[in-house]
């Protein structure tokens, strides 16, 4: 059987992006303990699956990491998966 696992940030009043979907009101005040949760659940991950809107974000931004940053491994696994994504849910066809 195949799982489907849900990584996602959401404020406590139940955003998860801001104004005109902007990602900025998230902090990352990343301790070992999360850090080391989101590698464990990424491991265990075999495809990312992508809305639509955040699918072009997502890939530039770990596409760019750089050999010398600290999220460069991390960037590797990120770009190394099949990446799915769901464009419009006006036009699925279930």
């Amino acid at each position: 059987m195949l799982e489907l696992k849900l990584q996602m940030q959401i404020s406590v009043d139940g955003y998860v992006a801001g104004l005109n979907g902007k990602l900025n009101w998230m902090t990352w005040r990343l301790d070992d303990e999360v850090i080391a949760f989101i590698q464990s659940l990424t491991d265990s991950c075999d495809a990312v699956l992508l809305g639509g809107k955040m699918t072009e974000g997502f890939v530039n931004y770990w596409e760019a990491v750089k050999p010398d940053s600290p999220e460069f491994a991390f960037a590797e696994r990120m770009v190394g998966y099949p990446i799915y994504f769901y464009q419009d849910a006006h036009q699925a066809h279930w």
